[in-house]
């Protein structure tokens, strides 16, 4: 047995073996802002998050990554106080933010004997920031030196070729922290306008996960609300996105082995789809490590995954000396995937790690406020959440072929490394 599949299998007999704490998940809207709130009765930690919906389709491309950047900076001082990260480290409490594809926030995680403070503090960045020029000039050089301008290797930028290609129709093309150009632009009073005009209740997601009193939580929670705009009604996304055709980027680079990444479409979290597309996807990423790395030594580090967007993808990835043959192989298991159904067994083992992955991401306070928050703004619903592990169970070979058969086409590839060694004919066949 693959030792990968014997450790998880392990792992999720384990987790059936312990008496899961009891919790409570509820939804609500207090005075025009949306909470999410899940009681963890008995846990030390409390996790919150305020997201703001829209990622990279909300606001002007000419201005990207001004979002995460007035967060940031919202985090360096309030109009009360001076110095935010020294009440930070007194409340032991870690305050971050998130930029993703859909959503940016910021997030803060406390231990609950902290809560009042902590809620307060994290209500006064909200509402009373401070803006100094200074504070943002530090958090822009900050930005571009750690995630805009910092090196990258070949398989990264393999990825993010892979990435621009596949979605050059789309918002997704970009990066959430912007670029150099668009940073480089941003003033002050850009983010001041934004603050006043798009930091809404309309736009906005709370959500909280600890050992709270629910009534307690909503009187904090509307002494906040009520000091927020409630700004324009969000509009829906587009329903659909066409990537097109298979396509082909490749960067030439002298390397010792090519770098390749193929993107494909993927259902999004709470589609009826995404528990067999994610099954699939396990089972791919073991055969490709089976046949290439362990059985013919053809590439290092063979990767399948599926993405967290809206308009989601699914990915493979490998580094190989020999691409020709690797990618024959690769095309090989796509085949064999789709034409021949599982054994019961076989998939069976899959199943079990996607639980045991779905229960780690979900263990802790942080955890399971970046997973509901996550499944509410890019996935069906927040209460598909707890769907998901029985789904997965649920998962049969036929579906599994289904998924690979809908999804696993029109890939588009990058390859960083030398053009002559890619079978380019190979790369746009399916």
């Amino acid at each position: 047995m693959n030792l990968r599949l014997y450790g998880s299998l392990i792992t999720v007999l384990a987790l059936g073996c312990q008496k899961a704490p009891r919790s409570d998940t509820t939804g609500f809207i207090i005075d025009g802002l949306e909470v999410v709130f899940k009681r963890t009765p008995g846990r030390p930690l409390v996790a919150a998050g305020f997201y703001l919906r829209g990622g990279l389709s909300y606001g002007n491309p000419e201005q990207a990554g001004l979002e995460p950047l007035l967060l940031a900076t919202m985090m360096e001082g309030t109009l009360r106080l001076d110095e935010v990260h020294s009440r930070l480290d007194a409340l032991s409490a870690t305050l971050e933010v998130v930029a993703e594809y859909d959503y940016s926030g910021l997030t803060i995680s406390f231990p609950i004997e902290h809560w009042p403070a902590a809620w307060e503090l994290l209500s006064d960045i909200l509402l009373h920031p401070r803006l100094d020029p200074v504070d943002l000039e530090r958090v822009r050089d900050r930005i571009i030196s750690g995630r805009i301008t910092a090196p990258t290797g070949p398989a990264q930028d393999a990825s993010r070729n892979a990435n621009q290609l596949y979605y050059s129709r789309h918002h997704y093309s970009r990066r959430p922290w912007g670029s150099l150009e668009s940073l480089s632009r941003l003033k002050r009073r850009d983010l001041v306008q934004y603050y006043r005009g798009d930091v809404t209740k309309n736009r906005a997601l709370l959500v909280v996960v600890g050992d709270l009193d629910l009534d307690e939580l909503t009187s904090h929670t509307r002494r906040l609300a009520k000091q927020l705009p409630l700004g324009p009604d969000m509009l829906p996304p587009a329903l659909t996105f066409d990537p097109g055709k298979s396509e082909l980027k490749v960067s030439r680079r002298s390397l010792s082995r090519e770098h390749i990444t193929g993107l494909f479409g993927a259902p999004r979290p709470g589609h009826p789809d995404f528990p067999a597309f994610t099954v699939a996807l396990i089972l791919l990423e073991d055969l490709l490590y089976d046949e290439l790395h362990t059985s013919r030594q053809l590439a290092y580090h063979p990767m399948a995954r599926a993405g967290d967007r809206f308009f989601n993808y699914g990915l493979i990835s490998l580094s190989s000396a020999r691409p020709r043959e690797a990618l024959q192989v690769v095309f090989e298991v796509l085949e064999r995937l789709t034409v021949n159904l599982l054994p019961v067994t076989v998939l069976q083992g899959r199943i079990a790690v996607a639980l045991t992955r779905h229960h780690r991401r979900l263990a802790g306070a942080a955890g399971a406020r970046d997973r509901l928050a996550h499944w509410k703004i890019v996935g069906e619903n927040w209460e598909q959440l707890d769907q998901f592990a029985p789904e997965l169970q649920t998962v049969r070979p036929e579906q599994v072929q289904l998924v690979m058969r809908k999804y696993v086409r029109n890939i588009h590839f990058a390859v960083v490394g030398n053009p002559r060694k890619v079978p380019r004919k190979l790369l746009t066949s399916r």
